[in-house]
């Protein structure tokens, strides 16, 4: 702390204040000395007292931060608490205050322990947004909510610790079902857009033929593949009759071969009295 005995106009009340832990006070008090030593153009013959009040100034500060930092902290408040130790260990390390500041050590470990948390709490929010997409069933999303999660817990630098772990652990095994779910989609769309050639080929049938109500269903997997049933109807009328012909295709997808497998098919005909 400061004392100035020789020029009672700089007799700040810092020094009082700093000692009793107002922190912002003290520095306050310490600038306005300094500010009535520059307007009454007093450095001159006060250049070692002038200095020791610019480091009280930053001593000042150094505590002012910590305060608020460990506040912070306390109230889980980690970006604010990150940013305000950060900011006090940078202005003690650049003015080399020679000046010990209790709690100094604790203060670097809270600000790990910040750190963790605020990357903790990041990865949360980003897994309880990813979960949304999957019940949603938004795989698009969903696929690069987990991709992404599983990216921000490699660079956290905290990969071994057992939450970030977990974290990852269950980003990875969802996003293999998304993956998968996509694949079944996609084969799905295939299957679809594709519908009307496939049953004519498959049941010899025309051009001409105008097929009702297809449907493209995923059944299952198993030796044959990914199996899935495509059914469509045909209308024909005659007189006053009616038939219906119902076709359906049992079509796998073999990820090994990386092509299609006729695997059944079924024709049934139902005859009505009138459409």
């Amino acid at each position: 702390m400061v004392t100035i005995s020789r020029e009672p106009a700089l007799a700040a009340t810092g020094d009082q204040q700093l000692g009793a832990g107002r922190n912002e006070e003290a520095q306050a008090g310490y600038e306005r000395a300094l500010e009535f030593a520059r307007a009454n153009k007093l450095e001159a013959g006060n250049g070692e007292t002038l200095a020791r009040i610019r480091e009280s100034i930053k001593v000042a500060r150094v505590k002012s931060l910590l305060s608020k930092a460990g506040d912070s902290f306390r109230h889980s408040r980690w970006s604010e608490a990150i940013n305000d130790y950060a900011a006090a260990f940078k202005l003690h390390q650049d003015s080399k205050l020679q000046q010990e500041f209790p709690g100094y050590d604790q203060a670097l470990a809270n600000l790990a322990a910040a750190r963790r948390a605020a990357a903790l709490e990041y990865l949360r929010q980003g897994e309880a947004e990813a979960q949304r997409y999957f019940a949603a069933e938004e795989w698009n999303k969903a696929k690069i909510a987990y991709g992404k999660l599983l990216t921000l817990v490699a660079q956290s630098g905290y990969g071994q610790d057992r939450d970030f772990a977990q974290i990852h652990e269950t980003a990875k095994s969802r996003l293999g079902e998304v993956e998968e779910r996509l694949l079944v989609t996609a084969k799905k769309e295939y299957l679809a857009a594709r519908h009307r050639a496939i049953l004519r080929k498959v049941f010899n049938l025309g051009e001409q033929v105008a097929f009702l109500d297809p449907e493209v269903v995923y059944l299952t997997e198993d030796e044959n593949g990914m199996k899935y049933s495509i059914t469509a109807r045909t209308y024909e009328r005659k007189g006053s009759e009616g038939k219906y012909t119902i076709y359906e295709v049992i079509y796998a997808f073999s990820r090994k071969n990386d092509d299609w497998v006729l695997v059944d098919k079924k024709m049934s005909s139902q005859v009505s009295a009138g459409r």
